[in-house]
């Protein structure tokens, strides 16, 4: 009796439905050097029937470039629950804390009611190649060396000798006919 109650109120309410939608991101290190990567999943876990819409990034995640995306793989879990997630490998050439900011990951319930759901912040620190006290000053370019140009003159010398050798070949060739 208890539980037809809560059967009735989620039929003519349906909205009440959507906290099955959760969202996470998790990075595989929080700390890198200038240049690594940092792979940042984003997970979502939804009923069958949802639908969700994965973010649309540009170039940039926060401070952080973006490099590559991987496409949202999804996976049956328990009780007819679905798992997607997405891999975006992220770097940074700038020294110092940089944070991945939450990102909104649309979805639609199976009765039709859409929403968006939230990850939360992850800070990434990125720390230089150079060790501390390591630090040499920067050095000029140098300047563009001077490559030899022409034909060296001993290759002229080895034409002129392969062609007399011919013409001698040739010449003594002809007589003894």
């Amino acid at each position: 009796p208890r539980g037809g109650g809560v059967c009735l109120l989620l039929l003519l309410f349906p909205s009440l439905c959507l906290a099955g939608v959760s969202v996470e991101g998790r990075v595989d290190r929080t700390a890198i050097t200038v240049g690594d990567s940092v792979r940042y999943t984003l997970t979502v876990r939804r009923g069958e029937r949802d639908r969700v819409v994965f973010p649309d990034l540009g170039p940039r995640i926060g401070d952080l470039e973006l490099r590559d995306i991987g496409k949202p793989r999804a996976r049956s879990g328990q009780s007819g629950a679905v798992e997607e997630s997405s891999e975006y490998l992220l770097t940074s050439y700038a020294v110092g804390s940089h944070e991945i900011p939450s990102l909104s990951v649309g979805y639609t319930a199976a009765g039709g009611d859409t929403g968006h759901a939230f990850t939360r912040p992850i800070g990434i620190t990125v720390r230089s190649v150079i060790k501390p006290g390591e630090e040499r000053a920067l050095r000029d370019v140098k300047p563009p060396v001077d490559l030899p140009t022409g034909f060296p003159w001993w290759g002229w010398v080895l034409i002129l000798l392969t062609l007399a050798g011919l013409a001698v070949w040739w010449i003594h060739r002809r007589r003894r006919r």
